[in-house]
């Protein structure tokens, strides 16, 4: 009878990540999701209780229920759950002097007291590490009674720089921007008003600064693609990802729902880990063996 300790699987395992760390894949086997079910609806919960704070999550600029960021009962019709995330914007409210647009920070790394979204509270990493090498995809589920406020949605570095955005311009039919290195470009489907929509951010490399999103809209009983690209360049060359964060792009009175945030690593990844982890672990049996 041939034995394999516990231990050494546990370092076949190691070996195996190490290996795709330095083949630049994704070191993270960590998936996240969240959907924002148990919050409270005061608009300190995204900082407070219910405490999404634990889950990556920062909310920054909110002063009242009529200009800020709080939890909701409107629901992702794509999830069987009763609530999300709500920002509103009231351009009839006048804030406070030094408070401007609201907006929610979703932080990979743990964060307190940095200038990247100012959180004033301790906030939990979502995957405990920033997005290194290849193999990630990130989607969210999102509506908005006015889509003239032009929603924008970033996926940014360490230090706060823009490196994916997607959003929405007014002067161009409410549809879809997005860039491919410092190009702007536009799909021309528009954009509509409550109406709930899955974007997707595929094929994130990190190594390579590319990337490829999908958007869904819902059709009644499922999606439908609306807008689709691949190989796209970061807006800028970086070595990490640190944040998803959604913010509002102009002064219009609206309201936006935000559902069922995603992290994965691709399937490749794991296929890799698990491919070089039967490799190593044969090496193990034929050491024991000898």
């Amino acid at each position: 009878m041939i034995h394999i300790s516990t231990s050494s699987l546990f370092l076949t395992k190691k070996i195996a990540v190490l290996a795709l760390s330095s083949l630049g894949i994704a070191s993270i086997a960590q998936a996240y999701s969240y959907d924002f079910e148990g919050l409270t609806t005061d608009g300190s919960s995204i900082n407070g209780n219910g405490n999404a704070n634990a889950s990556g999550w920062y909310g920054s600029n909110y002063v009242s229920s009529a200009y800020g960021v709080s939890a909701s009962t409107e629901n992702s019709p794509w999830s069987a759950g009763s609530g999300s995330l709500l920002q509103s914007f009231d351009s009839t409210v006048t804030p406070p002097s030094g408070v401007f647009k609201p907006s929610p920070y979703l932080y990979f790394t743990d964060h307190t007291g940095t200038t990247t979204g100012s959180p004033s509270t301790s906030v939990t990493g979502a995957l405990g590490a920033s997005m290194t090498g290849s193999g990630y995809s990130m989607s969210w589920d999102f509506k908005t009674t006015n889509v003239e406020s032009q929603p924008v949605f970033v996926l940014a570095d360490s230090s706060g720089t823009e490196v994916i955005t997607l959003d929405v311009r007014q002067a161009s039919s409410n549809v879809l921007r997005y860039y491919d290195g410092a190009t702007e470009m536009l799909d021309d489907t528009p954009i509509l008003d409550d109406t709930w929509y899955r974007f997707e951010i595929i094929d994130i490399d990190v190594l390579n600064d590319t990337y490829g999103f999908n958007v869904y809209e819902w059709n009644g009983t499922g999606g439908t693609v609306i807008a689709s690209a691949s190989d796209l360049d970061f807006r800028s060359d970086v070595s990490d990802l640190d944040m998803f964060r959604m913010k509002v792009n102009s002064n219009a009175t609206t309201e936006y729902y935000l559902d069922n945030v995603s992290i994965i690593p691709e399937i490749r990844s794991f296929s890799m880990l698990l491919g070089l982890s039967a490799c190593l672990s044969v090496v193990v049996l034929k050491r024991r063996r000898s």
